[in-house]
């Protein structure tokens, strides 16, 4: 669990680095190969991706369409996941939590 303002900026920054690593160009692969109406071409991302290619999204406005979707989906996670009275938050870096628990929880997001 991360404050929404990290949130929001680690969003952002996955999205700039997202474009400059050349998710336009998978994309465009994934369109030329399977067309736009497969299913998973409407996945965050992927469907401002192809509005963009299909010349209805300004190029300008890519990154913060992709964004402001990403932010939508977090919260709808967020609403879920806090309906769940078995699920255990934890506060990286918060002490109060669990030590371990919050260790594995970083060694993961780490991928070690």
């Amino acid at each position: 669990d991360r404050p929404r303002e990290e949130m929001a900026a680690r969003m952002k920054a996955r999205t700039t680095s997202m474009l400059a690593r050349g998710f336009l160009d998978e994309v465009r692969g994934l369109l030329a190969r399977w067309g736009p109406d497969v299913r998973a071409m409407e996945a965050v991302g992927y469907k401002q991706a192809r509005a963009f290619l299909a010349g209805t999204l300004e190029e300008a406005a890519l990154p913060d369409a992709i964004t402001s979707a990403t932010r939508i989906y977090a919260r709808r996670q967020r609403t879920w996941w806090g309906h769940d009275e078995d699920a255990i938050r934890v506060a990286l870096g918060d002490p109060a939590s669990d030590p371990e628990l919050t260790a594995r929880v970083e060694r993961f997001l780490r991928g070690t």
